[in-house]
């Protein structure tokens, strides 16, 4: 137990691996017993944050006296617990954040989204934060914001994050529909072409909006024959074709998903 205890302290994450075994259990948990109140918060917080914790975070949740902040601080950098606002070692991390009630993750992660708020920062981070708490209209809500505003950037890897996100997460038939059309688009700008394959075909069979089905049809060829089944792609040109005259739409292909 010395010897685990030991390594614990002085190794940092990437040189040491140990299964979470009883005696190490008992370690961490002896470890953590002896921290006070304020250290204890923090840790929760330093938990559920990672690795977007800062002290400053702690300071604003906690409403900690900067002298306060300062004296837990230095109690868990010399119980060697944290280094530089991080965990030394991942099993620390892993105990202190199992040992989290459910009431009291969902309180710090509305919390924390609200104080990422306030810095505007990330917005995936803050719908993360905020389906994390409880808020899954206001985290769809702002995943659907995120994947616009990282679009508009030329970040389709992360465009595509969030749109993921809200098509798996949100209980609105519209909205998922929205972000499916928006996926396979996503997909084709990215070159991703059997997820875009996938989507594409997914969404012809159930949107009943005309044009969304030829433009999905339009993406499902480009796909298809880009991973080779030139058969498929001809199959859905002639569905997309098919499509734009029923509704008397005289459009060029491409210019449906360009």
């Amino acid at each position: 137990i010395i010897e685990t205890a030991k390594a614990l302290q002085e190794q940092t994450t990437d040189t040491l691996s140990l299964p979470r075994s009883t005696k190490v259990n008992q370690v961490i948990q002896q470890r953590l017993g002896k921290l006070s109140k304020k250290a204890r918060d923090i840790l929760r917080i330093a938990a559920i944050a990672n690795p977007n914790f800062n002290l400053e975070l702690a300071q604003v949740i906690l409403e900690l006296h900067p002298t306060a902040l300062i004296e837990a601080n230095e109690e868990l950098e010399g119980m060697g617990i944290l280094k530089k606002a991080r965990f030394v070692h991942d099993l620390l991390y892993e105990a202190v954040l199992e040992s989290i009630s459910q009431p009291t993750r969902v309180l710090l992660h509305n919390r924390m989204a609200e104080y990422f708020e306030t810095l505007n920062a990330n917005l995936g981070l803050i719908a993360n934060h905020r389906f994390e708490g409880g808020q899954q209209g206001l985290a769809v809500k702002t995943w659907l914001e995120a994947a616009k505003y990282y679009q508009e950037r030329g970040l389709p890897e992360a465009s595509i994050e969030m749109l993921e996100r809200v098509y798996q997460h949100s209980e609105d038939s519209i909205i998922r529909l929205e972000a499916l059309s928006q996926l396979a688009l996503t997909y084709y700008s990215a070159g991703r072409w059997s997820e875009c394959q996938k989507a594409a075909g997914t969404l012809a069979k159930v949107s009943p909006d005309p044009l969304i089905q030829a433009r999905a049809y339009a993406a499902l060829a480009v796909s298809s024959t880009e991973l080779g089944n030139y058969e498929a792609g001809n199959r859905a040109v002639n569905q997309a074709m098919t499509l734009l005259k029923q509704i008397e739409q005289e459009t060029d292909l491409m210019e449906l998903i360009e």
